[in-house]
């Protein structure tokens, strides 16, 4: 799960199922390590290997982006109360683009309209005063709520 950038939007209108899509950007912290003999060079290769055009065109059909990554740390790995084994680690920054799906529902019929902000139901003229509750009703399709 990634931290959320900025404020999502709506990328689509509702749909008559009542469907709407939502996009937005997350951010992630992406820890790799390396535990054995080399450690560091292996982990130094890695990080130098994604700067690669074909690794960054691969990113961006994922819709990610790394956009910075930590000095690499070389700290031993304890197996054992005696025993340490070689370890290097590096912290990647990603930012990748999220989709969600909002069933927001649909109205799928009102009783009443609304004229210059009074509510009127169908049956009433204009000229008539109800309570807001008498007034209009929403039916709104069970299958979406």
């Amino acid at each position: 799960m990634g931290r959320a950038l900025g404020h999502d939007w709506k990328s689509s209108d509702v749909t008559d199922d009542g469907d709407q899509t939502i996009k937005g950007v997350r951010e992630a912290t992406v820890n790799i390590q390396r535990i054995g003999a080399e450690s560091d060079f292996y982990v130094s290769q890695f990080r130098d290997n994604l700067s690669k055009t074909t690794v960054n065109e691969q990113f961006i059909l994922k819709d990610i982006a790394l956009y910075d990554h930590a000095d690499i740390q070389t700290l031993p790995f304890q197996i054992d109360a005696t025993r340490y084994e070689p370890r290097a680690t590096i912290d990647l920054f990603v930012r990748f683009g999220t989709e969600l799906l909002d069933r927001v529902g649909v109205i799928d019929a009102t009783n009443g309209v609304i004229v210059d902000a009074e509510y009127i139901t169908q049956e009433s003229s204009p000229d008539v005063k109800e309570e807001l509750s008498d007034i209009l009703t929403i039916t709104v399709n069970p299958e979406i709520v």
